[in-house]
C-alpha cells in the first residue's frame, strides 16, 4: 500500500498548457504529482455511481461540466 498523501496544493497553470481549469499538486511524502480537476471530478462520479458518496443531482453535474473541461454524461 502506498503512503498516504501528506499535502495538497493548488497551482496556477498557463492557459496554453492544457484544458484543465485547475491542477492540484499532491505529495505522498516522497514524490509530487499533479491531478487535474477533471480527473478529480471523474473519480467523484465513479464514487457516486458505486454508492461511496450520496447521489449528486444532474443539475449540479451540468453546472460543473459548464465550468470545466470535464464532460458530463448522464
Amino acid at each position: 500500500m502506498k503512503a498516504p498523501i501528506s499535502a495538497v496544493t493548488r497551482t496556477e497553470i498557463e492557459n496554453k498548457c492544457c484544458d484543465s481549469s485547475a491542477v492540484f499538486v499532491l505529495n505522498n511524502g516522497s514524490d509530487d504529482f499533479a491531478v487535474s480537476l477533471e480527473t478529480i471530478l471523474a473519480c467523484l462520479k465513479i464514487a457516486e455511481e458505486h454508492g461511496h458518496i450520496p447521489p449528486l443531482n444532474a443539475e449540479w453535474w451540468g453546472l460543473i461540466a459548464n465550468h470545466t473541461a470535464w464532460q458530463y454524461h448522464p
